[in-house]
């Protein structure tokens, strides 16, 4: 009976392991499409002479949707080609990964609000299924946009405070070496 029930439980963790995976694929692909609607809209739109509202915040919705599907797609056939102990370690240090968090966190916040000023703004110009969709991939977009740069903003601040530490510890030694030589010096 133990058997049977720790086979089972085994399977259950296959299983939520693999719905992880396809999940977090799935939302690196709708998080791609944010990032590619509103340039692929422009260059359309560029090529046709035209461009609306409406048709920015469709296109705000639709490509992220495209973006979604390809990503969980491509996470199912990742996962299947994966054994459990493979696909569980992935699992898990996608479930651990800080970073990944921080700009899924963003990119949520950044739809949430975009999604409730698009349509707040332009009701009249896109409608409300468009506003509400389109301003989520575009506010998702800002979100993502904003994580890169408070990252590499962050990180050149932490390169800027290595630097001066670096100088600070060289400081240290150049004087520690001098007192060395100056105290080698008085005894000879």
């Amino acid at each position: 009976m133990s058997q049977q029930v720790s086979q089972q439980l085994q399977a259950v963790g296959v299983e939520e392991d693999k719905a992880y995976y396809l999940g977090r694929y799935g939302v690196k692909g709708l998080q791609y499409g944010c990032l590619l609607a509103t340039p692929l809209y422009a260059v359309r739109a560029l090529r046709r002479g035209t461009f609306s509202l409406r048709g920015l915040m469709r296109a705000n919705w639709i490509t992220p949707a495209a973006g979604a599907g390809l990503g969980s797609a491509t996470g199912l056939i990742t996962a299947a080609n994966l054994d459990h102990k493979s696909l569980s370690a992935s699992a898990q240090n996608l479930r651990l990964d800080a970073n990944r968090v921080r700009s899924d966190d963003l990119h949520l916040i950044g739809s949430v609000l975009g999604a409730l000023v698009i349509p707040a703004l332009f009701l009249r110009r896109v409608g409300l299924i468009n506003g509400l969709l389109g301003g989520a991939g575009v506010g998702g977009s800002i979100g993502l946009i904003t994580h890169q740069v408070q990252r590499y903003s962050s990180a050149s601040s932490a390169a800027d405070g290595a630097k001066s530490q670096v100088q600070s510890d060289l400081r240290s030694l150049r004087d520690g070496a001098k007192n060395v030589v100056d105290k080698v010096e008085q005894k000879l």
